[in-house]
C-alpha cells in the first residue's frame, strides 16, 4: 500500500513477519471479477492491506478488517454526499488515499508485514462492534456495503444525482465502490453494458466447463 512520506511506521511492527494478517482491498474486491487496478486509491494495485498490530492486540482480525472497510465507506460517503459531481469523485479518491494514511497512523492498518505474538482466537465480533471503531460510521454504510451488485437491463437508465450514476462501474451501491470504480456518466450505454456482461458470463462458463471436462 502506497503512503505519503510523512506517514509513520509504528515501533511494534516487525518487518518481514510470516503471519501478518491481511485483508483483500475492499474497493478492488468489488470490481468486475475482483480484478485489482493499478489506479486504485486504496491499494494502488497491491490488492491487499496489512492489518495493524496495535488494533489486533485488542480486537480479532475480522473486526479490524470490517472497521477498515467501514472507515473507507464513511470517507467516500462524506466526500460524495457533499459533491456528487466529477470534481467530487476526484476529491473522494484523494480522501480515500489519505484515509489509508489515517488508518496506518491509528494502528488499524500496517505499512508493512509484521509478526503477531498471539493471534486472536475469539469468535468474530458482530459488525456493530467494528462500527464502534469508526467515528464517522453511519448505520446505512453497513447496508450499502452489503448490497449485491446490480446488473441493469439493456433498456434501463440508472442515472441519478443530477445525471451522474448512483452505482459503480460494477453495479455496486457503496460510496466506496462508486469513488474507486466510477461509472462513466456519459456511457457506456446500458445496452452495451448488458451485452458485455452477457458475453463475459458466457465466456466464463465455457472456461469453467473446459476445466471440468479436462479432469474427467
Amino acid at each position: 500500500m502506497t503512503i505519503r512520506a510523512e506517514s509513520t511506521v509504528y515501533s511494534d511492527l516487525v518487518p518481514g513477519g510470516p503471519n501478518s494478517p491481511r485483508r483483500t482491498c475492499p474497493a478492488c474486491a468489488r470490481r468486475d471479477g475482483g480484478v485489482t487496478a493499478a489506479d486504485c486509491p486504496i491499494c494502488h494495485g497491491e490488492g491487499q492491506l496489512y492489518l495493524g498490530a496495535a488494533a489486533l492486540v485488542h480486537h480479532p482480525a475480522v473486526v479490524v478488517a470490517m472497521a477498515v472497510e467501514l472507515y473507507f465507506e464513511a470517507v467516500a460517503r462524506i466526500a460524495l454526499a457533499g459533491d456528487p459531481s466529477a470534481h467530487g469523485l476526484r476529491t473522494a479518491r484523494t480522501s480515500l488515499a489519505e484515509a489509508g494514511d489515517d488508518l496506518i497512523r491509528t494502528g488499524l492498518l500496517a505499512y508493512r508485514p509484521h509478526v503477531t505474538s498471539s493471534p486472536a482466537t475469539r469468535s468474530p465480533y458482530p459488525q456493530a462492534t467494528a462500527a464502534a471503531l469508526v467515528p464517522a460510521h453511519h448505520p446505512a454504510d453497513t447496508a450499502r456495503l452489503a448490497a449485491p451488485p446490480v446488473q441493469f437491463a439493456a433498456d434501463e437508465r440508472p442515472l441519478g444525482f443530477g445525471g451522474l450514476p448512483g452505482f459503480s462501474a460494477a453495479g455496486y451501491l457503496a460510496y466506496l465502490s462508486r469513488a474507486a470504480d466510477p461509472l462513466d456518466p456519459l456511457g457506456p450505454s446500458t445496452l452495451a453494458r448488458d451485452n458485455t456482461a452477457r458475453r463475459r458470463d458466457y465466456e466464463a462458463q465455457v472456461l469453467a466447463r473446459a476445466v471440468r471436462e479436462s479432469r474427467s
